[in-house]
């Protein structure tokens, strides 16, 4: 009996059909990260998500009703900073508790037809998730997935954007030790460090 053998790739239009879209494929957007910048005055702050990460080096993931993968995170309300805009939206979106954030940088998004503007990308380390509930904005209850960082871009699919920031976020905050991932439980979960 012969070994197997592979396949060779085919690409369609220049792309690999096996291989799911990335948000700009999808989007038809143009997405430019900026690590450890902030973004010029011109270009316009418009969301602030962040990059919440367990003791474990897991990364909060959180899933709308059809499986729509996203970080928590949304518009700053008017005089809000951006680590009170991560805080509110982290509490409201997924009940998490968080550290004080730090800035890992910018993606500057550029859309037909529309200017340039920001979003923001915040890390901070998870101090616990409190029992799900629904967000008072949309009424959505999501579900939580805590993922190692070195693969969460694997669930989000942001292309190389979306791995450049999770191995910002790797680097700041290496684990402690090794989890698989896990969907959170609806109680909740509390972290220690071991």
């Amino acid at each position: 009996m012969s070994p197997t053998r592979q396949e060779p790739l085919r690409l369609v239009d220049g792309h690999n059909p096996l291989q799911p879209p990335t948000k700009a494929e999808r989007t038809r957007s143009r997405f430019t990260w900026h690590p450890r910048l902030t973004p010029p005055e011109e270009i316009p702050v418009q969301q602030t998500w962040g990059w919440l990460v367990d003791p474990h080096g897991r990364v909060l993931v959180m899933l709308d009703r059809h499986g729509v993968p996203s970080l928590p995170g949304g518009r700053p309300e008017a005089g809000e900073s951006p680590f009170e805009t991560l805080a509110r939206e982290a509490e409201e979106e997924v009940q998490a508790r968080l550290s004080t954030p730090y800035p890992l940088g910018y993606q500057q998004v550029r859309e037909h037809g529309r200017p340039p503007y920001a979003q923001l990308r915040l890390g901070a380390l998870l101090r616990g998730l409190d029992s799900a509930a629904p967000d008072r904005d949309t009424g959505e209850k999501y579900q939580r997935v805590l993922i190692p960082a070195r693969q969460a871009n694997l669930l989000l699919g942001w292309g190389p954007e979306g791995d450049a920031q999770a191995h910002a976020v790797s680097r700041i905050w290496p684990p402690l030790t090794t989890r698989p991932a896990q969907y959170v439980p609806e109680t909740g979960l509390e972290f220690t460090e071991e």
